[in-house]
């Protein structure tokens, strides 16, 4: 918006809906933005793959039609993150992680997801 546009920029804040506590944002035309951290991760194998699974504090009412997770591995090296979705529903997701030639754990991570 430009500068000088003040009642636009009032409009569109007005028309978005936060749910406090939770982490979520509703756009005018009904798209939901969730975002959130996970917890520490078990220790994945040297060159291995694991499974996690997340689940939503609210679920989307219909579905998630995007998910996104930035995770932080214990150690700096081999290490490559998020690979795959495994299934997403509204409620949540199962992803999987790959680790690198040395077994590590992450210590934490961020994700977001979008839907309606």
């Amino acid at each position: 918006f430009p500068s000088h546009d003040t009642r636009a920029q009032e409009d569109f804040l007005n028309s978005l809906t936060f749910t406090s506590g939770v982490n979520s944002i509703t756009l005018p035309d009904g798209t939901i933005i969730k975002w959130g951290t996970t917890g520490a991760l078990a220790t994945i194998a040297s060159n291995g793959i694991a499974t996690e699974s997340l689940a939503f504090p609210v679920a989307f009412p219909n579905a998630c039609n995007f998910f996104h997770c930035n995770l932080s591995p214990a150690l700096s090296t081999d290490f490559y993150g998020l690979t795959s979705i495994v299934s997403q529903t509204a409620s949540g997701v199962s992803y999987t992680v790959r680790n690198g030639a040395t077994a590590q754990g992450v210590t934490n991570g961020f994700w977001f997801a979008v839907g309606r």
